[in-house]
C-alpha cells in the first residue's frame, strides 16, 4: 500500500479504499467488493484494482457513493 492509498474500516463492517482521499472501492458485507465506474487517474485506478482484485462489481458512481456514505461526501 502506498501513502496515497488508505483503507478505512467502519464500525458496520464496511471497508473503503481511498485514493488521494477519494473513495474508489469498498468491501460491503453481504455484497462483496465493489468499485466506482467513475474514471480517475491511472494511479487511482491502480489503487482501486489492487484493493478489489478481479472480483469487484463495478457500480455507477452515484450508487457507489450511497454505499460508502458518509465518506463519499468528501468527493471532489
Amino acid at each position: 500500500m502506498t501513502t496515497n492509498m488508505q483503507i478505512v474500516k467502519l464500525d458496520d463492517g464496511r471497508e473503503v479504499c481511498l485514493s488521494y482521499g477519494v473513495p474508489v472501492a469498498a468491501f460491503i458485507p453481504g455484497r462483496g467488493f465493489v468499485k466506482t465506474a467513475r474514471k480517475f487517474s491511472v494511479t487511482t485506478s491502480r489503487h482501486a484494482n489492487s484493493y478489489v482484485g478481479l472480483s469487484a462489481t463495478v457500480l455507477p458512481d452515484e450508487e457507489f457513493c450511497r454505499l460508502v456514505a458518509p465518506l463519499a461526501t468528501r468527493r471532489r
